[in-house]
């Protein structure tokens, strides 16, 4: 048998902790002596790309083999360690959504101030952009991607500089 790399992984939650080529000497597979946390399977497969990106998609299931977790659904998926699937992290990504709609809010505060040089009706396509972006969580509920949230124009054609999540 031809090992090519050497992958650690957690013993409890068996996520894979590091994946290094294997050299002239290494390990055998099993328990690491004096690390009860940890052990070793042997990789004699080729790796593609970064070892770290192998360490992320795969998991050693119980029979010790590297199994790989398959494609990630989004950007907003973690992969659960007891179900073994992808889970929308709903939580971190309505923060997200909420952190740029706040941006958005803030960059036009001033369209609301009794000193702004706006006339009333401005004031008021302004205050109804700001309403629609408030609105925007709850008429997206079952939305799970950034990409498809429509945010509404700013009035007259302005422009509302946006975050690249």
């Amino acid at each position: 048998m031809d090992v090519k790399y050497i992958v650690t992984y957690n013993k409890t939650t068996r996520q894979i902790t590091s994946v290094t080529p294997a050299g002239g000497t290494y390990p055998a597979e099993g328990d690491i002596e004096g690390d009860s946390d940890h052990a070793i399977v042997h990789q004699t497969d080729d790796i593609s790309g970064l070892l770290s990106d192998f360490a992320y998609m795969h998991w050693i299931d119980e029979s010790n083999n590297i199994v790989n977790k398959g494609t990630v659904p989004g950007e907003h998926y973690l992969w659960d360690l007891e179900t073994k699937e992808w889970i929308f992290q709903e939580t971190k990504f309505w923060d997200m959504i909420r952190r740029e709609r706040n941006h958005r809010l803030f960059l036009c505060d001033w369209t609301q101030m009794p000193d702004s040089s706006l006339t009333e009706e401005q004031v008021e396509e302004w205050k109804a952009y700001r309403q629609l972006l408030r609105d925007l969580p709850s008429q997206y509920q079952s939305v799970n991607s950034f990409s498809a949230i429509v945010w509404p124009e700013p009035p007259s054609g302005e422009t509302i500089e946006v975050t690249v999540w």
